[in-house]
């Protein structure tokens, strides 16, 4: 695999939501247990409330980055009718 500046980009841009959703994970937690919940509750709690969001953070970024994903090479006259298709509307 090359690591070019799009390769390099990707990998920044995975990284961003996979912070953001350790950050929901690990901060709900903390808030129960120092309301006075014993850990397994507040964690049992947090996953319940999390669980949705961060599904749908997950699928935004995963269905945003699909034409990119599909689209065939970076050059400049040659876009996929994928990435046209996204991009047009």
């Amino acid at each position: 695999m090359d690591n070019d500046i799009y390769f390099q980009i990707g990998l920044i841009v995975l990284i961003g939501p996979a912070a953001k959703n350790a950050i929901l994970i690990a901060d709900s937690p903390m808030q129960g247990m120092e309301q006075g919940k014993t850990a397994a509750a507040a964690a049992h709690e947090a996953a319940r409330l999390r669980f949705r969001p961060i599904i749908m953070t997950s699928l935004a970024f995963v269905f945003g980055v699909l034409p990119l994903v599909l689209a065939p090479a970076p050059a400049p006259r040659r876009v996929s009718r994928w990435a046209a298709a996204c991009s047009a509307a």
